[in-house]
């Protein structure tokens, strides 16, 4: 066990390309996630929410039926009001999962920003 970070895991596939993704994955977390550090694979970002603060991990790899998101995201355990042994109510899986849901929201957006600009 880990007595200095919780782990959090969590993939999905996006039916886009790989660099679209990524785009969308920057745009998503930027307000969420302080600083962001590219990496070869993706990018890392660091916060604070619940009053811990994080480490967020997005890869972002190719797949077969478009392009794989991976996240890690580390909780710090410790934290000024609290020590956190389990993620009670599953506020950061969640917090993974509206992540997940802006990038499909930025994907969307920019698809129709594309058709509209099409069409005119």
């Amino acid at each position: 066990m880990d007595w200095k970070y919780k782990h959090f895991n969590q993939e999905m596939i996006f039916k886009a390309a790989p660099e679209r993704v990524l785009e969308a994955a920057r745009a998503g977390v930027a307000g969420a996630l302080g600083g962001i550090e590219e990496t070869s694979d993706g990018f890392v970002g660091r916060g604070h929410a619940a009053f811990h603060a994080e480490i967020a991990t997005f890869r972002i790899t190719p797949a077969a039926d478009g392009t794989k998101v991976a996240v890690e995201l580390l909780v710090e355990r410790a934290a000024m009001r609290e020590y956190m042994l389990f993620d009670v109510g599953g506020y950061y899986n969640g917090q993974i999962y509206k992540w997940f849901s802006s990038i499909s929201h930025n994907l969307a957006g920019t698809h129709e920003q594309r058709r509209t600009t099409l069409r005119t």
